[in-house]
């Protein structure tokens, strides 16, 4: 038995050109920067975390630090070291978490889940504020490898998420976002 072959239907009228994806737009809120940090193996060296402005937040809000293995040894995220959250003083409401090891250097993990409560901050080096998401610059402290080689690692912040946001949301800023060893500028690879 011969099997019936259906002829193809050629389709009639006017050509629909796909269209792009307009970009997502960026809505007003929060957004996060880790600016380029310097360091010779083996040294601590400060991380700075700025919180950019938007509207207040309630709840606080979160974001994954994803670290480079290769190159930091150690994060130092805490709620009660006087070292862990500088230059910002925190109030009892306002506090800088690690999920993983709160009080404790994070060790052994590429991505730390950091947690920041709501609260009021003063800040004699920045201008003050007075809410949580009109611009915080908190300081946490890498300690990098010993053993770690010269170059360019990236620091990246992922999945970020505000709390109770009252229409904002928490955004990754471009810039600079890289831990240099060994004294690296921009030159070096």
């Amino acid at each position: 038995m011969t099997p019936t072959r259906t002829p193809t239907r050629t389709p009639t009228g006017p050509t629909r050109t796909p269209t792009s994806t307009p970009p997502t737009p960026r809505l007003p809120g929060l957004a996060v920067l880790i600016p380029d940090v310097e360091s010779e193996p083996g040294h601590r060296v400060p991380l700075d975390i700025y919180l950019a402005g938007g509207e207040r937040t309630v709840g606080g809000l979160q974001f994954d630090l994803l670290l480079p293995q290769a190159a930091v040894a150690s994060l130092n995220l805490g709620e009660t070291s006087s070292d862990c959250v500088l230059p910002a003083e925190l109030t009892a409401t306002h506090r800088l978490r690690a999920a993983h090891a709160p009080d404790r250097p994070v060790t052994g993990f590429d991505r730390v889940r950091v947690l920041v409560l709501d609260g009021n901050v003063t800040d004699t080096d920045y201008s003050p504020t007075d809410t949580l998401a009109d611009g915080v610059v908190v300081r946490c402290w890498l300690t990098v490898l010993s053993n770690a080689q010269r170059g360019r690692y990236p620091l990246r912040i992922d999945r970020p998420r505000a709390g109770d946001v009252r229409g904002t949301s928490l955004w990754p800023m471009p810039g600079r976002s890289s831990l240099w060893v060994g004294g690296c500028t921009g030159s070096c690879c």
